[in-house]
């Protein structure tokens, strides 16, 4: 599920900033990092227990955008415009909703944090509902 929503992450970001941000990076880059360019970084990953085999995750992201020193007005407008555009993500057929969508600028790059529900049904081994029966039966006559 983890790269499955990163694939939406990425997606989205390049359906709507293809043509001024080129590089969304997703893994660790020391060389050749091309700003202005996002990165999206997992910052933890929450599983409940739900009754029988069903769970809820919910996954928290990181998405940095690095704008090549534009200074703080360029980082808060792109915060704007990404509390919109990440808002819904397309997961396969599914439409995931993020929640708790915040932003911040911190050392001149903006961080914005979003949190996708996950529901998942985990196949449980089938035990047999009744064991075997054996039956004895006596007549008399």
């Amino acid at each position: 599920m983890f790269d499955d929503l990163i694939n939406a992450i990425t997606q989205r970001l390049i359906e709507y900033f293809s043509d001024s941000i080129p590089n969304i990076y997703s893994e660790n880059i020391e060389q050749d990092f091309v700003e202005p360019c996002f990165y999206i970084s997992l910052i933890n990953s929450i599983n409940k227990s739900k009754l029988g085999p069903r769970r809820s995750r919910r996954y928290k992201f990181d998405i940095m955008y690095f704008n090549g020193n534009l200074g703080n007005d360029n980082l808060n407008s792109m915060g704007d415009s990404l509390t919109t555009v990440l808002e819904d993500i397309q997961v396969g057929d599914n439409i995931l909703h993020g929640f708790d969508i915040e932003y911040e600028v911190k050392d001149g790059r903006l961080h914005l944090f979003v949190e996708y529900p996950a529901d998942m049904v985990f196949e449980m081994e089938k035990e047999p509902k009744m064991a075997s029966l054996e039956e004895r039966i006596k007549s008399n006559g």
